[in-house]
């Protein structure tokens, strides 16, 4: 009986209770603050609750409603028999688990499977990747895009100022993803993509940033490392200037068929719900007889673009892998259902589409790893969206630089994929050449089920591998006209 009167509150800690709820109400919702009264706990019990869950959800980047969605607290919460005190302690439990052994690789792939399995988990929704707060470079603050996402969020705090880089340099990465910094891109604005290399047998890929940074988070992530000194989102609100000198640079070449992408620095339809820039960029695209653009995601946020004339000029691509991988190193991203969905509706509105099998990681970096998972990707994708829409399908397998391993690392030090025996090659580290060989071309033969070689490449590998997947594509320069062949003939 004494245990039970415990969860009676004071006057004073009625007060503090009500403070964080109404501070989790602010930032989450009505709903996620009554999930919390509906615990008949109360004082500094519940107190303790939701400082541990901001703690939390804090530290490891991620909302507390989704904390609370995991099949270990719903199981508590729905749990028929527990009394107010032991739920009280088994979630207190739970919580401090998690605070000492952290979600990465173990609780995480639970958080986003809950009780049915890794691809059933409730799909993204674009708000849940607001910014908590907005900063303005001054320069751009009477442009009409940036008003524009001024007025549709004016409940989100806004800063504006002549320095703003100095005042984003310090924040966190965790926090950085949930800032956004409205500003002008100045400079160069069509580039070769950043990955070319002479030793790499390439594509000739082109890129220009509408946004620099991702409110994703994958454990292999180059931006981690890449824009670490530039933690902010960065969101370039001039675009109609960026587009007038992509389309000087596009047209200084007519002869040439530019393969354009927006997806390297940034998810390129993850926040456009929200900004709303790429209706624009299609229809400016739809308009380039020698150009294509490549809108690169792990989102399903495609039907605001469906209706669209993009004459075939415009190729909708998501990055692909296994169930499991994308549960235990992707967060915040779609599952492989809703991204292959996406795909057929996109599909299903004339668009190309496209998939990129990148990174494949796999469990051992010996000479015969485990591929079946990936094997499966592969027939899902060829069972599951029309070949005949499909523009390319490229693989790589994972790699990264030493300062990447060790931000992630840091960051999240529960991931396993930087173990094991890579060897370096440049500034980079991979699976050893005779293990990449293998992988790439198993899948590549896979793939050549369905689709022809023609539409297939090798994303940051040189002619070694490439002989011994492909030997009939000698260069840069074959394998960029056999992906543009068909657009050249439309």
């Amino acid at each position: 009986m004494a245990d039970n009167s415990r969860l009676v509150e004071t006057e004073p800690e009625r007060a503090d209770v009500e403070a964080l709820l109404a501070r989790l109400c602010e930032r989450e919702g009505e709903a996620a603050a009554q999930a919390f009264r509906k615990l008949n706990i109360h004082g500094n019990k519940l107190k303790g609750l939701l400082e541990r869950t901001f703690n939390i959800a804090r530290r490891f980047d991620v909302s507390s409603r989704m904390l609370w969605e995991a099949a270990a607290i719903r199981d508590i919460l729905d749990h028929p028999t527990l009394s107010p005190l032991d739920r009280y302690k088994r979630l207190s439990q739970t919580l401090h688990q998690w605070e000492t052994q952290g979600l990465v690789g173990q609780a995480v792939p639970a958080l986003l499977r809950g009780r049915q399995g890794a691809t059933d988990r409730r799909a993204p929704q674009p708000e849940a990747l607001l910014p908590t707060r907005i900063y303005v470079d001054r320069g751009v603050v009477d442009l009409p895009r940036t008003q524009d996402i001024l007025s549709r969020f004016p409940h989100i705090a806004t800063e504006v100022s002549d320095d703003i880089e100095a005042l984003t340099r310090q924040l966190p990465l965790s926090q950085g993803k949930k800032t956004w910094f409205l500003t002008r891109h100045k400079g160069k604005t069509l580039k070769r993509c950043p990955a070319y290399s002479d030793q790499y047998v390439c594509c000739n890929y082109s890129t220009f940033d509408l946004v620099s940074h991702c409110p994703l988070e994958c454990s292999y992530c180059v931006l981690q490392s890449y824009l670490k000194t530039k933690p902010a989102i960065h969101i370039y609100t001039n675009v109609d200037e960026i587009l007038e000198s992509v389309g000087a640079g596009i047209d200084a070449a007519p002869t040439r068929q530019f393969r354009i992408g927006t997806g390297e620095l940034a998810d390129s339809l993850a926040l456009d719900p929200l900004l709303r820039f790429n209706r624009d960029v299609i229809d400016f695209f739809a308009r380039k007889p020698n150009a294509v653009l490549e809108l690169k995601t792990k989102s399903p946020f495609v039907d605001h673009l469906l209706d669209l004339d993009h004459r075939g000029h415009t190729v909708i691509a998501w990055s692909i892998n296994p169930p499991e991988v994308i549960a235990s190193e992707e967060w915040k991203t779609a599952s492989l259902d809703e991204r292959l969905d996406a795909a057929v509706r996109a599909a299903g509105a004339g668009y190309p589409v496209a998939f990129h099998i990148d990174p494949i990681i796999v469990d051992t970096c010996d000479e015969a790893p485990d591929l079946s998972r990936y094997e499966r990707l592969v027939d899902t994708l060829l069972d599951r969206v029309p070949a005949a829409a499909i523009a390319w399908v490229s693989m790589g397998t994972l790699r990264f630089s030493r300062d990447l391993k060790a931000v992630a690392q840091a960051r999240l030090p529960k991931t396993k994929i930087y173990a094991g025996a890579f060897e370096r090659d440049g500034t980079k580290f991979y699976y050893p050449p005779e293990t990449r060989r293998r992988i790439l071309g198993r899948l590549w033969q896979r793939l050549e089920r369905g689709l022809p070689k023609e539409r297939l490449y090798l994303c940051m590998e040189g002619k070694s591998v490439w002989q011994s997947v492909d030997a009939s594509c000698e260069s840069t320069h074959h394998l960029e006209a056999r992906l543009m062949t068909p657009f050249a003939a439309a």
